[in-house]
């Protein structure tokens, strides 16, 4: 037993020790984030042998380890406006599928929308497009290699299939089933076959709908007078955003 207590102090020390920071480059928009604290440890990048995608459509029975990290950004979307000027595709529907990957030090969700409404040309209702959401599930051996495994600890099969759930900001993991809308920039993550897009501002270009109601994440300490959730009614939200996509310059 005291073996047993020593082994997992051990494990938590180790895990809590890793800190990195995150640094995003598969969009040509910001998507900058630098991780400045977190709750337990810091997951990044695995090394090529498990940089294979974790499919994930099936919800784990049992319940996860979860790590919040905290993100800086270099740029804040307040309003519509400034989201439809930088936006490289606007897009609401249906996800359909969910997996997780790492890369460049992140862990991602990949996700696949089934397009119910379009604000931009060439696409069109009934499209499949691919997303690329900050946080995700990755595993504990993951989180070893990714630090250069510096505390020299044994990688074993428990570690390979113990999985972390990796959150920025609190935000909840995207789900099979949701109504989602996007605001996002094309990416360029080389490890993606398919052409995809990236939430812009990370989890600030994703928007939520449930019933007659639309809303983004907005954590706690980001909430201000200048950044919001920008909770709405959705007709009124969808008049808003027509009129943007029309003026914008």
């Amino acid at each position: 037993m005291k073996k047993i207590l020593i082994s997992t102090l051990a494990a938590i020390c180790i895990l809590a020790a890793i800190t990195a920071g995150y640094i995003y480059i598969g969009s040509k928009h910001d998507r900058s984030t630098v991780a400045r604290s977190s709750q337990k440890d810091k997951v990044a990048v695995a090394t090529s042998q498990s940089n294979k995608p974790l499919e994930t459509t099936k919800q784990d029975s049992k319940p996860l380890e979860t790590v919040i990290n905290n993100a800086d950004f270099d740029r804040m979307y307040t309003n519509l406006d400034q989201l439809v000027r930088d936006a490289d595709v606007i897009v609401e529907g249906q996800v359909i599928e969910t997996s997780y990957f790492d890369f460049n030090t992140e862990t991602n969700t990949k996700v696949l929308l089934k397009v119910t409404k379009s604000y931009t040309p060439n696409i069109k209702e009934g499209d499949i497009l691919t997303f690329v959401d900050l946080g995700g599930i990755t595993t504990e051996a993951a989180i070893i290699r990714s630090n250069n495994n510096k505390f020299n600890q044994p990688i074993g099969e428990a570690e390979e299939n113990t999985k972390v759930q990796v959150l920025f900001d609190g935000v909840p993991l995207t789900k099979v089933g949701e109504h989602v809308l996007y605001f996002a920039a094309a990416g360029t993550i080389n490890m993606l076959p398919e052409k995809h897009y990236i939430p812009l501002g990370a989890f600030q270009g994703k928007f939520t709908i449930s019933g007659d109601s639309i809303e983004r994440y907005a954590p706690k300490d980001m909430q201000s007078p200048r950044y919001s959730s920008l909770k709405m009614n959705k007709a009124d939200f969808e008049q808003k955003l027509t009129d943007a996509v029309r003026n914008k310059k």
